[in-house]
């Protein structure tokens, strides 16, 4: 598995299969000399369509060989819930880990998105999980958004157990998910969310997604069937506000995004990897 166009280590069984999560941005003359360790991978494989398109791209950019490259969508767990999620109020949440620059998950601008939700449209929380990463600047992310959010209803949960993770996303009616939405993704693709793993765990749960409209998301999210995707903030605290006064609406969305959810289960996952390993 890597983060770049070519493998970093020359294939070592029978059987070797190189995932490239997403050709970030790399030295030219480095793709060219790890090359030659392409040759003995019988499979290319990748997360998504998005991520086979610019796979291609960059092989296309280097005048390199093609290779033949399959998607294969991650293993998603299923969040199942049986219970019926609060009526009072809207919960909204948002998984991710807390770290800054990279593929950052752009927790700050949902903030700043919220606090403009809030003025508009009461009776509305946020959450925000994930796990922090433990450098110093990543560690100064998270405390920026305590002071951020400090008087908003805003709840931060630092390093949650997988325990608390289930149980929040099925407290929430609706998911919002910021990866690429202060990036141009002419210029940065890379910073476009790959897939979307917490998008379909939410789904799984009941939860509505709402998803900056590049990259994976639009490969798990039917527009109006499951969910939506937004193109500015403006968009995304418009439909959050007709979500949230629409309870009837919200209810359709989220008995599909159950649904679509399944479509990304383990025994897909399973199946799928199996085939592949069978085949020549």
């Amino acid at each position: 598995m890597g983060n770049k166009l070519t493998p970093d280590v020359p294939a070592l069984a029978e059987k070797s299969i190189f995932l490239c999560q997403f050709p970030f941005p790399s030295n030219m003359a480095n793709i060219i000399k790890d090359y030659s360790l392409c040759h003995n991978y019988k499979k290319y494989i990748t997360y998504s369509e998005y991520s086979k398109k610019h796979i291609l791209m960059m092989f296309d950019e280097f005048g390199l060989p093609s290779k033949n490259v399959k998607v294969i969508y991650p293993a998603c767990p299923q969040i199942t819930s049986n219970c019926k999620k609060q009526q009072d109020k809207t919960i909204i949440l948002s998984v991710g880990r807390f770290f800054r620059g990279g593929h950052c998950k752009n927790h700050h601008l949902l903030v700043h998105a919220f606090r403009k939700l809030i003025s508009k449209h009461k009776d509305i929380e946020l959450h925000l999980g994930g796990s922090i990463h433990p450098e110093p600047e990543h560690i100064d992310y998270f405390k920026d958004l305590e002071i951020l959010s400090r008087d908003l209803p805003i709840v931060l949960h630092a390093n949650p157990s997988n325990e608390k993770l289930a149980s929040l996303y099925k407290m929430a009616h609706i998911y919002w998910h910021g990866t690429g939405m202060d990036k141009d993704p002419q210029i940065h693709p890379e910073a476009m969310e790959h897939f979307g793993i917490s998008i379909v765990e939410a789904m799984s749960a009941g939860c509505v997604p709402l998803a900056f409209h590049c990259g994976g998301p639009s490969e798990i999210i039917s527009e109006n069937t499951d969910g939506y995707l937004y193109n500015t903030e403006e968009d995304l605290i418009k439909l959050t506000i007709a979500l949230a006064r629409n309870p009837k609406e919200m209810t359709r969305l989220s008995e599909n995004a159950i649904s679509k959810a399944s479509n990304f289960s383990v025994a897909n996952f399973s199946r799928l990897i199996n085939g592949l390993l069978g085949e020549d």
